[in-house]
């Protein structure tokens, strides 16, 4: 058996070559940007950093048309593309979100179908939806959302919200299941 010392230095030295290249990636001298587009033409690297401060900034829309750029000059950059479709999503998110809270539900459900479109993995755009449709009076599509939700992130509350919606549809022993799934997380 080796001695202790020898044994941390081998270790160390696993654990510091990783670190080393990551703060040299990423350092601050060197930007995500600047990573990614190294081997771009100029224009869409300035493109790619307008879109990525815009981002930052929290401005979805601008940032998304930055990136339309970049992928007009660097079709195949596909780190543009995913923050495109990153920008398009959150974009339908915060006017779904917006017009649900003005009791525009219709126009909100076409804004989280936009984003949906895009990823149909995100259980808050499911949820939203969900309450979208139970607003309208149409709990048949928010029990499908609601099923996605509890799909993708079993809560309590979205447990309960299905269970209760199956009940007003009188899917009693569906929404018993899901009312007992609840009250077993809860415990």
């Amino acid at each position: 058996m080796g001695d202790v010392k020898s044994h941390n230095i081998r270790w160390g030295i696993f654990l510091l070559i990783p670190a080393l290249l990551v703060s040299l990636l990423y350092s601050p001298s060197t930007s995500f940007a600047d990573t990614v587009t190294a081997s771009i033409c100029k224009e869409a690297r300035e493109y790619f950093k307008r879109a990525q401060k815009a981002f930052e900034a929290g401005n979805y829309q601008t940032s998304a048309e930055y990136f339309r750029k970049v992928l007009e000059l660097e079709p195949d950059l596909t780190v543009a593309q995913e923050w495109l479709d990153t920008c398009l999503i959150q974009v339908a998110y915060d006017e779904g979100v917006k017009l649900a809270n003005w009791f525009e539900y219709e126009l909100a459900v076409d804004k989280f179908k936009e984003a949906l479109e895009i990823d149909n993995t995100l259980m808050e755009i499911h949820d939203w939806l969900a309450f979208c449709y139970v607003n309208l009076g149409m709990d048949q599509e928010a029990i499908e959302e609601y099923r996605m939700v509890t799909e993708l992130k079993p809560t309590v509350d979205n447990l309960v919200n299905l269970g209760i919606t199956q009940y007003r549809l009188g899917y009693l022993e569906e929404s018993e299941v899901s009312l007992r799934k609840a009250l077993e997380l809860d415990a």
